[in-house]
């Protein structure tokens, strides 16, 4: 079990390494650069530290898109790995409408 700051410590590493800048599909193709993103932290207990995520990816056309995404490094692991294999990709027009329509409906 790790501390919020603890977790941000090892996370912000991650960070600092540039390991994580570029955003490749599972498919090897280069999708788009991480240009900015905003993360909250989780100690799961027994099931890991956790990372969630919103990032905003440039696309090689300059086109802005959203991600929404988390990490995960389990007790023992070395690293973090990317959990949200099912990460929600959106246009930026696309994710204000939904971020919209939600907090219209009172979800938000």
């Amino acid at each position: 079990m790790h501390s919020e700051e603890e977790i941000e410590r090892d996370w912000q590493a991650l960070c600092a390494s540039g390991r994580r800048r570029m955003f490749i599909k599972a498919s090897g193709e280069r999708f788009g650069d991480i240009i900015d993103e905003r993360h909250i932290v989780e100690d799961a207990g027994k099931l890991g530290d956790y990372v969630k995520l919103v990032q905003r990816v440039k696309r090689p056309n300059g086109e802005p898109w959203i991600r929404f995404t988390y990490y995960v490094k389990r007790p023992g692991w070395e690293s973090w790995k990317l959990a949200g294999q099912t990460s929600l990709m959106l246009s930026l027009g696309d994710a204000r409408k939904l971020l919209k329509k939600s907090k219209d409906a009172g979800i938000l």
